[in-house]
């Protein structure tokens, strides 16, 4: 912020609209709030965030400073603020901090600035400072999240996603992975680029009580490597098996050994107090007790802290540590009054893991929840404290109130069966199996496998809901067992479990006449759909001839549609050749045909009679073998002028 809007005080205005906005994260007093925080934790708030807002006296001596150790020093009310930026303890008294005043660069000395004795006129009053963080040109998303627990003995996998944001622009192929195991050295791993700045990440495969802390980087244009999060606040995991257990619950119906301060005090809330946010709650959350700081109204004025502290707590052998709690909680911001959660893993040093930053008057009971895992995994030892002040001389609100408190964690235990072999490679990781036998190589052990000689049935097996009993089953009902539950089958190809001729195997025939009856001699498909122009009922007894009640007067299984009519010499081997010679193109042998039609008349597949075979007009004798037709006009109609061919009725 100094470089881009550098300090030129009442000597030049703001020039706004502004093209630069910033946007802190927070901001906190040094200390309480009220008062004047030791030398010490100023000095360590400016190494921390920077420059630190302060108040101070200033008087006629300081408005005429004009440089040096300022001597003018006046203890009175505060009336000015100004910014401490540093110090130095080899001048002055004791040393001086050097202070930024907004008087103007003709004022003081070096354009703007005083040496000021620490604790003169009252200097670092309710001293405060901002949490700001420049904005990132490089966004990191992570579509499936970032883990924190993992498989013992399994490699973990992770996506991330960069982009450029606030005007950056990202340079592919530059995603990097940095892991630290156990507190060790940082390494770096090249992430693999799936599509441009579309990463996967792989952390090494961790044992039970094994830590790695990771973070994440990429090149940007203009800034060079970014990371995220900051490397000093990486992302924390440890190996964990199963789902988080409940290690530690007390609902306050009875007294399990917790400790008591000031009003501190287990029983029936009584709905009262409430002078500024909400009253009590007039019950507990369930059953009847809570844990409350006055359960009979307001916490007081100029309280100091006053505590709640569990049992010890065994959370030994478990990771990703939370605590759990039903709170009705009423306090004023933290510049006034206080609230803390803290947790220790040997009752002496404490880490606050929660406070109150602004106002807070719940009016329900609100569930909360609390990551503690930091100071509380695989600790044997575990306190949780729960803090009520310190508070000012000001509002008064109702305080904490406390119910249905748990801590859950999970348990790493890598060969929870206890035969010698981590689950990861472990071919049964319930049951006992020291010699891994998979007769049927399937991936499940002998000791967990329902027939270890089918490697089709085993605990992963899936069976398909089998509901008209045609052996197929239907895709979307489906149960995952050993053993084959009844109405169920392995297949699940079924396309209407409710039709047991709808199969992957039903075979289809071709309604050459359309009347719902197929040829069998004809064109056949295998589907488990119907297709236009196929029908399941066959044989049709016409099957060229549109004849949908299939009536067989003389029972000679052809139709009555269809009696009697012969083949016209539309299709097929016009001359009986043996050649299959398309209708109406020349290549019929003429002289054989001729002999057959007109010689030996023993071309019994045309119905000469009804097709006025030469096509003279002139019907034909009756009888088939007989001749008459006109030679020459047959000749013409079919190799010089061809026509069409009449079809039988």
């Amino acid at each position: 912020m100094e470089a881009d809007f550098p300090y030129v005080a009442s000597d030049a205005s703001c020039n706004c609209p502004y093209e630069h906005p910033y946007t802190i994260e927070s901001w906190a007093f040094v200390g309480g709030g009220s008062g004047i925080p030791s030398v010490e934790a100023i000095k360590q708030a400016i190494v921390d965030y920077g420059p630190v807002s302060v108040a101070v006296y200033a008087n006629t001596a300081m408005q005429a400073y004009g440089g040096g150790v300022f001597n003018g020093c006046q203890i009175a009310t505060c009336n000015h603020a100004v910014t401490l930026v540093g110090w130095d303890d080899s001048q002055g008294p004791g040393g001086v901090w050097f202070m930024r005043n907004s008087w103007g660069t003709g004022w003081g000395e070096n354009g703007g600035y005083m040496r000021m004795p620490y604790g003169c006129s009252n200097i670092g009053y309710a001293a405060c400072y901002v949490n700001y963080v420049p904005p990132s040109l490089l966004g990191f998303d992570y579509p499936g999240g970032t883990p924190s627990t993992f498989t013992p003995g399994e490699a973990a996998t992770f996506d991330v996603i960069v982009s450029g944001i606030n005007g950056g622009t990202s340079i592919s192929g530059t995603g990097q992975l940095h892991y630290s195991l156990n507190g060790g050295a940082i390494q770096t791993d090249w992430m693999t680029e799936n599509t441009p700045d579309n990463y996967t990440a792989t952390l090494p495969a961790l044992n039970c009580g094994d830590l790695v802390e990771y973070y994440v980087s990429a090149e940007e244009v203009s800034d060079g490597r970014l990371y995220d999060p900051d490397p000093a606040s990486p992302y924390r995991g440890r190996p964990a098996t199963g789902s988080p257990m409940i290690i530690f619950e007390d609902d306050f119906e009875t007294d399990k050994g917790w400790s008591t301060e000031g009003q501190w005090e287990r029983g029936t809330p009584t709905g009262s107090g409430g002078e500024y946010g909400n009253t009590d709650p007039s019950g507990a959350h369930s059953g009847s007790n809570e844990y409350g700081y006055n359960l009979n109204g307001d916490y007081p004025n100029d309280l100091p802290e006053r505590h709640l502290t569990s049992p010890a707590i065994d959370c030994s052998q478990r990771i990703n540590t939370h605590l759990k709690f039903w709170r009705w909680l009423g306090v004023e911001q933290r510049i006034y009054d206080h609230a803390y959660i803290r947790v220790s893993n040997n009752g002496t040093s404490w880490t606050t893991v929660w406070e109150n930053s602004l106002e807070i008057a719940d009016n329900s009971w609100t569930e909360a929840e609390v990551d503690i895992s930091a100071v509380a995994d695989d600790q044997s030892t575990v306190y949780v404290r729960f803090t009520m002040g310190s508070t000012d001389g000001g509002w008064m609100y109702c305080g904490w109130n406390i119910d249905d408190l748990q801590l859950t964690a999970h348990q790493c235990n890598g060969d929870p069966d206890g035969d010698g072999v981590l689950d990861s490679q472990d071919n049964c990781p319930n049951d006992y199996n020291p010699d891994q036998v998979d007769v049927d190589q399937d991936g499940f052990g002998a000791a967990c496998d329902c027939d270890d000689t089918d490697e089709n049935l085993n605990p992963s097996t899936v069976w398909y809901q089998d509901s008209d009993g045609d052996t197929f089953g239907n895709p979307a009902v489906s149960l995952t067992q050993c053993e084959q539950p009844v109405g169920y089958v392995l297949d699940n190809a079924d396309c209407d479990d409710t039709n047991g001729n709808m199969t992957p195997n039903t075979i289809w025939y071709l309604d050459y006449d359309g009347d719902g009856y197929g040829d069998p001699s004809r064109t056949t498909i295998t589907l488990c759909y119907r297709t236009p122009g196929y029908v399941l009922v066959q044989p049709d007894n016409c099957p060229d001839v549109y004849n949908p009640e299939q009536e067989d007067s003389d029972g000679d299984g052809e139709g009555d549609a269809c009696q009697g009519c012969c083949i016209p010499p539309t299709v097929g081997d016009l001359d009986q050749s043996g050649q299959q010679t398309p209708f109406n193109v020349d290549g019929a042998d003429l002289s054989l045909m001729i002999e057959r039609l007109f010689i030996s008349m023993d071309w019994t597949g045309i119905c000469l009679e009804e097709a006025d075979i030469d096509f003279s007009g002139q019907p034909e004798p009756s009888e088939v073998d007989i001749d008459g037709a006109d030679l020459s006009l047959l000749i013409d109609a079919l190799f010089i002028s061809p026509k069409s061919l009449g079809q039988c009725p």
